[in-house]
């Protein structure tokens, strides 16, 4: 399995994730990188989101329960 852990201190309230997939410094570079179709969230113990992607040139944003 490949993942990516991010720890905060909390002292800051994450709201949402922002994800921009691909390569994004030119519309070629997006068009020939790699990109997930599909991603597993986990937020602390208990929250865990699958995630599809279409395979648009747009930022994903999603929301976060308060932890």
């Amino acid at each position: 399995t490949t993942g990516i852990r991010i720890n905060f201190d909390g002292n800051h309230k994450v709201r949402y994730l922002v994800l921009y997939l691909g390569n994004w410094r030119s519309d070629q570079l997006w068009e020939y990188s790699a990109r997930p179709k599909t991603l597993t969230i986990q937020v602390g113990d208990s929250e865990t989101k699958d995630i599809e992607f279409s395979d648009e040139k747009k930022n994903s944003v999603f929301p976060l329960r308060n932890q």
